[in-house]
């Protein structure tokens, strides 16, 4: 948005700053206003472009976003634009954009364990679930407690019917995070696999009880309930309840993004 900088000042900084205070409260919407302002005054600054597109992704304005993100790397802004806009990719299942980018990432910065268990969790959605499990192996050895990396383990050890293995990694995701939705669906899966369906049907249920109001969160409580229904009616395949497995999500997710 081109806007006569005398309209709205000449310092993008107290925009920025207020925009970032109200994307950490999560409120998004007024964030992106602020934000929108300090774009128009430095579109060449990479701090303000990374913030407005966080606000956008939070919004699931993802084409936006990526726009904003495009900026904010063209102006050199290291590498956390880049993983973010990888993360807005993987949102809408674009995953060979959100490798292409998190390969960019990697090798800038090749052991970073974020960026492994990165592009470990997309190849995994992919299906490639052997690359994957290099990937987050990788991600262990570094960080060992790692509790993405772990679930994404854990995922790939289920969508691979082995569920004896699966069962202890996601659950110390749960021991690291209570409040872990993938994690208890995933093990709602296992659960249900394993035809104990009690014990699946109180982990869906326990997702129900999470908070709503982000992409990642609408999106798993939607998946809890769908792959309930998928065992009612005698599915007998581990169905993709990750956080991707809806084209279009309202929101957007809290703590596999970079800033």
């Amino acid at each position: 948005m081109a806007l006569a900088a005398k309209e709205i000042g000449t310092e993008p900084e107290p925009f920025r700053l207020h925009g970032f205070a109200l994307n950490q409260l999560g409120r998004y919407a007024e964030a992106e206003g602020q934000l929108r302002w300090a774009a128009a005054i430095a579109p060449e600054n990479a701090q303000v472009q990374s913030e407005y597109a966080r606000a956008l992704m939070y919004l699931g304005k993802y084409e936006e976003a990526h726009s904003a993100y495009s900026a904010a790397i063209a102006a050199n802004g290291g590498n956390w634009p880049l993983g973010n806009r990888a993360f807005n990719s993987l949102m809408q299942r674009k995953y060979d954009d959100a490798l292409q980018d998190i390969e960019s990432y990697l090798a800038k910065d090749p052991g970073n364990a974020w960026a492994l268990q990165f592009r470990g969790r997309v190849r995994a959605f992919k299906g490639d679930f052997d690359a994957a499990e290099t990937d987050i192996d990788a991600a262990l050895a570094a960080q060992p407690e790692n509790g993405d990396a772990l679930y994404v383990k854990g995922y790939i050890l289920a969508r691979k019917m082995k569920f004896a293995e699966a069962r202890p990694v996601l659950e110390k995701v749960l021991q690291l995070d209570a409040t872990n939705s993938e994690a208890m669906i995933a093990l709602g899966d296992v659960a249900a696999e394993e035809k104990n369906d009690e014990a699946a049907a109180q982990y869906y249920e326990k997702v129900a009880a999470t908070p709503k109001g982000t992409a990642f969160a609408d999106s798993l409580h939607a998946a809890a309930p769908r792959s309930l229904r998928q065992r009612r009616r005698g599915s007998n395949a581990l169905p993709d309840c990750s956080p991707h497995a809806k084209r279009k999500l309202r929101a957007k997710p809290s703590r596999l993004a970079r800033n």
